[in-house]
């Protein structure tokens, strides 16, 4: 089994492409992933026993490989991965005939739900599949005329392999992380807080999202814990106290920013939902909790 997709031109771009870290609950930092041939590889192997604070996994392709790790001597063929744990002394030794290898350098951040299932492996070689293959293709592939989305792309190949590889390593992956509100929920909190300064309803909430007020409203409660007429208010509450607190407007003028269309209804509605009038919040200077 051969890296069909592999050239010189588009390992260096590989190479050079920097990744962010994946968002929770995975919280992963991609470090490096560079391919290496045999004709390459004296400037960028470490023929010293060394160690590191990540995790990496080299991938061979091609041709036979010598690695001493954490003092075990292992030999790696064409469909072989070498699983090398943080902080485990380690050394390529050496190779036979021509070798085409990748070196995947990888992290976790604080929380991660995936680090742990790496905790207490040693040092290990797993065969790796052909859906390792394809992935590496295509990572070169998008490297051929990389832009702005290729290293996201490139980012979810990546995780698509550590998985596989997970697989090939027995290890439990965690079962996936139930999103604690619904994307609609979202959508309806975003179009309220932004719509703060206006007279919005129930209604107009539901229209932004799609969706019946009905279905809104079960959604919302589901998600946020309150009704979504509540959330309204309560965004306006937030919204008048932040501009009670810039003495340069007036009581009226903050009424009518609110969408009031007089000062005696913003006094009602912010004594209503406040227990004071806007005026001695003012003066007395009280804070958002």
């Amino acid at each position: 089994m051969v890296l069909c997709e592999y050239t010189a031109r588009r390992a260096q771009t590989l190479s050079e492409i920097s990744f962010s870290e994946t968002q929770p609950p995975v919280n992963m930092k991609i470090l490096w992933l560079e391919p290496t041939t045999h004709s390459d590889a004296g400037g960028r192997i470490c023929l010293d026993d060394h160690s590191h604070t990540f995790f990496e996994i080299h991938f061979v392709f091609c041709g036979q490989v010598y690695y001493d790790c954490g003092g075990k001597k292992m030999c790696l063929s064409a469909g072989d991965a070498l699983f090398i744990p943080q902080n485990t002394a380690h050394r390529y030794d050496t190779s036979d005939g021509e070798v085409i290898k990748i070196a995947l350098a990888f992290c976790f951040g604080k929380g991660s739900a995936v680090s742990e299932i790496f905790d207490g492996i040693g040092c290990r070689t797993v065969r790796f599949s052909d859906i390792v293959f394809e992935n590496f293709n295509s990572i070169l592939a998008l490297c051929e005329k990389p832009d702005v989305f290729a290293s996201e792309m490139i980012c979810g190949k990546i995780t698509e392999i550590l998985r596989s590889v997970c697989k090939s390593m027995e290890l439990e992956v965690p079962s996936a992380v139930k999103r604690k509100t619904d994307p609609r929920a979202d959508v309806a909190v975003s179009f309220i807080d932004k719509m703060c300064g206006s007279v919005i309803s129930c209604d107009d909430v539901a229209r932004e999202c799609c969706l019946s007020p009905r279905q809104l409203n079960r959604i919302f409660k589901s998600s946020m814990g309150v009704p979504v007429f509540e959330y309204i208010t309560s965004s306006r509450v937030k919204y008048a106290k932040s501009l009670l607190a810039d003495n340069s407007k007036s009581i009226k003028e903050i009424g009518f920013m609110l969408g009031f269309e007089n000062e005696c209804s913003f006094i009602s509605f912010f004594k209503r939902n406040c227990g004071i009038s806007p005026g001695v919040f003012r003066k007395g200077g009280f804070t958002e909790e």
